[in-house]
């Protein structure tokens, strides 16, 4: 009947006034039929007869719009229409209707009302959809990327925005532009979410929305990594006035500090530029000396100063952890560092005074034991031989298992030894030797027997010295035979035969060829001369034996010493033949033969002298060892072969004043 009505209308009209006439009454008659039919509806409120009232509405609502769109009483109609619709719970046409009715009349009585309901209205079909956007999978490590909003929530997101714009200074304003930024957030677009959450606390810090968001701002760089900004703003929210609660700005304060440490590692990763994070960890000590994190941040400084070689203030840095940190689990490492500082500065006091320390704070430190050895070295260059003892005996007290516990036993009696106390050294060598403690060598018993015997005479017990030789001699030929693992023994037993030698040495050299002290007959007269030839003859062959033996021990040092020896002794025989005896009952011809015939003897004397010496400087050469018998030999060459062994003179150049670098002395034979 509607439809004939406005057909009537239209056909029959007879002029532009009918026409308007017939319009107005139309349009008037289906307003009023929507409004009733709507008023109808919201007297039943539900059931069958509501459903029914509702439905005409709707479809009295959606004629007048169709005929009078623009009617100054659309934008009501609208406003009737949407309300209708949600309660329809057609919430996508709803949605569409209140913004339109906004769009009519931004300012107009409904607007503002109808603006807010536009979400609503997209809320609940994001309800109805059961689903909003899902954040892509991300692989181990990966950060967030942003992923896009619904077609609903984009709605709901358009909404908001517009409420915003048109209504800014509203109640709820505040409140809506913290629902975007959220959405956003949740979203993983987290720039736009930042600006719309600091517009938030920019409208009021002291909100709880102003709180929400700075949090939200602060977790968005949090789960992206960027420490930077993580640092710089929330410095910013604990430092601004007003914003947050106590707790909050508690919590904030936490994070910027963590931030500022976090940042210093990442800068270290980009950049490695060591000394800048240095720098960077004593900035975070010194902005933030309570931390819990204090003596991480100076312990990392004083690693990256120590490898760029900043020794001193490194030192400075750990005796601070140290001194302010005594219960931080850097304590001990920063101990044993400190006495390897001080050590590569050569301040070896400070070195041992810091070894030991460790080792008073924790014996089992994996540190501990060689900061304890090192330490007994030190003191005992140093002088404080009592102080190194002490720390011997404790580091075979708190580290049996560790090899090298017997020579420790015979360092500590070299101590003695070398600081006079020969006494408490020889009680440390007897007790050594007389029970040779588990796993003792053959080369260590042979050196304390050794140390002992030379010891014996400084102690009144010189008489029992040679005793004492020949037990430790049968020892090492006894282990010789049964093939005793030695490589230093036979170096010891060289020096104790040698020193044994000396007196047969003497003996020999002091033998002479000088004739009777009164006359006897020429009979007798050669068979004394001969006497004491044979004699001397006989105590070089065991002279010669003597050294050889020791030679072929092996050991460097004596061994040139005995060549050198038996060089002196072949001279000696020399010069003993030449100036031999001559009898005084022979004519001058017979003096003549006789003395040739001593020289003829003499000769093959000086051959061997020389081929010994000669021995000794290619032992030498070949130990690399100069010492007072290397020297000798020389010049016994140089002397008995000046032209073959000519003699060494160092040439000066006349001064240019150039650098030494430019002229230097040199050493040539002479010519």
């Amino acid at each position: 009947s509607y439809g004939k009505t406005s057909q009537w209308a239209r056909e029959n009209a007879a002029n532009q006034d009918a026409v308007k006439a017939a319009g107005d009454a139309l349009e008037k008659n289906l307003r009023s039929v929507a409004t009733e039919y709507h008023n109808e509806a919201r007297k039943l409120k539900t059931g069958a007869g509501w459903k029914a009232a509702s439905e005409a509405a709707q479809q009295a609502y959606e004629t007048y719009l169709d005929e009078f769109p623009s009617n100054d009483a659309s934008y009501d109609i609208r406003y009737q229409y949407s309300e209708l619709l949600y309660a329809l719970k057609k919430h996508d046409l709803a949605y569409d209707q209140y913004m339109k009715v906004v769009q009519i009349n931004p300012k107009g009585k409904h607007s503002r009302f109808c603006a807010e309901s536009a979400i609503f209205a997209a809320d609940e079909m994001v309800k109805r959809d059961g689903k909003s956007a899902t954040a892509p999978k991300l692989e181990k490590g990966q950060k967030p990327v942003a992923f896009p909003l619904t077609e609903w929530e984009q709605k709901g997101l358009d909404a908001m925005v517009q409420f915003e714009k048109m209504f800014p200074d509203d109640k709820n304003t505040r409140k809506i532009i913290y629902r975007a930024a959220y959405l956003l957030y949740n979203h993983n677009q987290f720039k736009d979410a930042s600006d719309r959450f600091r517009v938030v606390i920019g409208m009021d810090p002291k909100s709880k929305e102003a709180e929400q968001a700075a949090n939200l701002i602060l977790d968005s760089f949090t789960l992206v990594d960027d420490f930077q900004n993580l640092k710089e703003v929330s410095k910013a929210f604990r430092d601004q006035v007003g914003l947050g609660s106590p707790d909050f700005k508690k919590d904030v304060a936490g994070v910027y500090e963590r931030a500022s440490l976090q940042l210093i590692d990442v800068n270290l990763q980009s950049d490695k530029d060591e000394l800048k994070a240095a720098a960077a960890y004593q900035a975070f000590y010194k902005e933030f000396p309570a931390s819990e994190k204090a003596d991480f941040a100076i312990n990392n400084a004083s690693v990256y100063l120590r490898k760029a070689g900043k020794v001193r203030e490194t030192i400075a840095l750990r005796e601070e952890l140290i001194s302010k940190f005594p219960t931080s689990k850097y304590y001990k490492d920063q101990v044993a560092n400190l006495g390897f500082d001080y050590e590569s500065i050569a301040d070896f006091k400070q070195a041992a005074d810091w070894y030991e320390k460790l080792f008073a704070a924790d014996k089992a430190h994996p540190g501990s034991a060689d900061a304890l050895f090192s330490a007994a070295l030190f003191r005992n260059a140093l002088g404080e031989w009592e102080t190194s003892v002490k720390d011997y005996q404790q580091f075979m007290a708190a580290y049996p298992e560790k090899p090298g516990q017997n020579g420790l036993k015979i360092e500590i009696a070299k101590t003695y030894e070398d600081r006079g106390k020969l006494d408490e050294a020889s009680k440390q060598y007897q007790a050594f030797f007389s029970k040779p403690p588990t796993g003792a060598s053959m080369d260590e018993v042979m050196f304390t027997r050794l140390r002992y015997g030379l010891l014996m005479p400084k102690l009144g017990q010189g008489a029992k010295q040679a005793a004492h030789w020949k037990d430790t001699l049968q020892l090492f030929e006894k282990s010789a035979k049964d093939n005793v693992p030695m490589s230093l023994a036979p170096a010891y037993v060289a020096q104790i035969k040698y020193m044994e030698a000396e007196s047969q040495y003497e003996k020999f050299m002091a033998m002479k060829i000088a004739g009777p002290e009164k006359k006897m007959r020429d009979k007798d007269l050669g068979k004394f001369l001969l006497k004491q030839l044979t004699d001397k003859a006989k105590a070089l062959k065991a002279l010669e034996d003597t050294y050889i033996a020791i030679y072929k021990l092996g050991a460097a040092e004596y061994g040139l010493a005995s060549l050198v020896k038996m060089g002196q002794a072949y001279e000696n025989m020399s010069e003993t033949l030449m100036k031999s005896y001559v009898p005084t009952n022979l004519t001058e011809e017979q003096r003549e033969f006789y003395t040739m015939g001593l020289a003829d003897k003499a000769f093959p004397q000086v051959e061997k002298a020389v081929n010994q010496y000669k021995e000794a400087l290619r032992a030498s050469f070949e130990a690399n060892l100069y010492n007072a018998d290397t020297d000798l030999a020389t010049k016994r060459l140089g002397e008995l072969r000046p032209d073959e062994y000519p003699g060494f003179y160092e040439t000066l150049d006349k001064p240019l004043y150039t650098a030494t670098s430019v002229k230097t002395a040199s050493f040539e034979t002479e010519p």
